[in-house]
Order: C-alpha cells, then structure tokens, then sequence
C-alpha cells in the first residue's frame, strides 16, 4: 500500500520543479501576445502559444510515462519546445511587436526551465546506469 502510494506520487507532475517554471513560461508568453497588433502576427502568436504551453505539458505528459527510458522522451521534447519558444520571443523582438524587457525576462525564465529539465534528464539517466548496473537477485 505504501509503495503504490509513494509512486502515484513520484507520477505527480505538479512536483517536478520545471514543470513549475514551464508553467511560468507560458504565463509569460499569454502576457506578451497581449500586446501584439490586433492585424498580422496571428500565426506568430498562435504557434508561441503552442510552443511555450508545449513544455509543461510534455513535462506533465512524460511523468505519467511507464518507463523513465519513456519519460526521457517526453524531456527531450520538452526541451526542444523551450528552444522553439526562445527563437519566436526573439522573432517578435526583432519584428517590434514585443517590448523589449519583457521579452529578455521570458527568455530568461525559458533558459532556466530547459536547463531544469536536462538537469532531469542527466538524473534519470544516472539512475538508469546506477540500475543496470546492480547484480539481480537469482533465486536457484
């Protein structure tokens, strides 16, 4: 009973730090999209948003994974989502439709996030290696 209980929990995303800080991110983005011209940059806007929510919800999406091989997976995009947010923020720096401030403030938070979540990945990944690496028990 214990152990089910302690690995619901360790499925729980609302516990991993960088779902905490994607969650940020995505808050930070709606804020900027606000504030885009009302004519043009709809599809700009569209895909930032996709981009930024993107990276908690593969962080949520990968928690639940059966396998941390699995959950890696999920990581990785989650990382990528980040990258992609970081290139459109600057995107709409560059165009003027987004302040300048805010934009730098996003990007920061987005750098944080994706160095959480490769943090994540090398501890999955040396948890992996320490795993296979302990003789199995055999019963004879």
């Amino acid at each position: 009973m214990l152990a089910e209980v302690a690995s619901l929990a360790m499925q729980d995303f609302r516990h991993v730090r960088a779902w905490e800080s994607a969650i940020l991110v995505a808050v930070k983005v709606r804020k900027i999209v606000e504030g885009f011209p009302r004519t043009g940059y709809a599809e700009l806007r569209d895909q930032l948003i996709r981009a930024a929510e993107s990276i908690s919800n593969n962080i949520a999406e990968g928690r639940a994974a059966s396998t941390p091989k699995e959950f890696l997976r999920f990581l990785d995009m989650a990382a990528r989502s980040a990258s992609e947010t970081a290139s459109e923020l600057n995107l709409a720096r560059e165009y003027g439709i987004a302040e300048q401030r805010a934009v730098f403030d996003a990007i920061g938070t987005v750098v944080c996030t994706r160095r959480m979540i490769r943090s994540l990945q090398e501890t999955i990944r040396e948890d992996l290696k320490r795993t296979s690496r302990k003789p199995k028990n055999r019963r004879t």
